[in-house]
């Protein structure tokens, strides 16, 4: 049954049609992986050795959070009819291949949140305790985006709930692990300055889920309202423009403030790449238009970390 009619519900006889690391949406990662670099290159930049060790177990941390969401994203959105085109009822493709039944993806959830949550703990330990409210606002908003009686996507909040939990967090997390551990008086007052610096990777993930919510506009109607859906066809691709364009001007504009080094600016040498996001966006049934929003968030992100560090 198609997801529009919204009666699929997923069980352990439905069977995931793409191989089951696709499930973690590696192609995402850059939304946690470049702020958290992100912000240990300021803190770099500020003097403060980085601790190698601590950078890569709160980068693991991250993909673990991120992963864990991506995830239950998918586990929970077709137990409301959504995306039913990604599940079978044949628990073996073409090529003979087992596929991973809804069941097995729900565990796979769990472990992977209770991997995050582990490795959250350790970094608490070397970093701080400063460390856990941020975790837990990570997790718990990534399982609400999907998850509960009224999940964030489907209250037009995904691109806000990103443009914080995916920009920000992430930025002050990365700088707060590379100052050395204490009782993060010193990560508090940071915080402003560091979360302004990563606005521009805020704007950058805001741009990837409101392409996610352009591409599924109509299928998405049958149980969640996003913001693309407030707007016709061409007023969501000028909404995305307008989101890619605050990008840029957040990057020149906080590098002409100061609060970014001018090695920033290589950032953007990824326009190209706005503009094809835009070009797929408008060119109706463009296919894997997420994978265009995806290449350029990957190319603007780690431009933007290198050049800090």
């Amino acid at each position: 049954m198609s997801s529009s009619s919204g009666a699929w519900r997923g069980s352990p006889r439905e069977y995931y049609r793409p191989p089951w690391w696709r499930l973690f949406r590696p192609l995402t990662f850059a939304g946690t992986l470049a702020p958290a670099l992100f912000g240990a290159g300021l803190a770099h930049r500020r003097g403060f050795p980085p601790s190698i060790s601590d950078l890569l177990l709160l980068l693991v941390a991250c993909l673990l959070v991120q992963s864990a969401c991506n995830v239950w994203n998918d586990v929970l959105d077709v137990t409301r009819g959504l995306d039913a085109h990604r599940w079978s009822k044949e628990a073996m493709d073409a090529s003979g291949r087992r596929r991973i039944s809804h069941h097995q993806a729900h565990r796979l959830a769990a472990a992977t949140t209770g991997a995050a949550i582990l490795c959250g703990l350790a970094l608490a330990l070397r970093a701080g305790a400063w460390v856990v409210p941020f975790g837990v606002a990570g997790l718990l908003a990534g399982y609400l985006y999907s998850g509960g009686p009224k999940p964030l996507s489907s209250m037009a909040l995904g691109e806000i709930t990103a443009f914080f939990l995916m920009g920000p967090v992430p930025a002050v997390l990365g700088y707060g692990v590379c100052t050395g551990p204490g009782d993060g008086g010193s990560i508090w007052a940071a915080l402003p300055s560091v979360a302004v610096a990563s606005l521009p990777l805020a704007f950058g993930i805001a741009s990837m889920i409101w392409t996610n919510n352009l591409r599924d506009c109509e299928t998405d109607r049958v149980c969640r309202f996003t913001l693309p859906m407030a707007l016709g066809p061409r007023g969501r691709v000028w909404a995305l423009g307008g989101i890619l364009a605050a990008e840029y001007v957040a990057l020149v504009g906080l590098t002409a403030a100061r609060r970014l080094p001018v090695d920033a600016l290589a950032a953007v040498l990824a326009i190209p790449l706005a503009l094809g996001l835009i070009r797929a966006a408008a060119t109706p049934g463009t296919p894997e238009v997420m994978r265009y929003a995806a290449w350029h968030h990957w190319a603007f992100g780690m431009l933007l970390a290198i050049a800090v560090w």
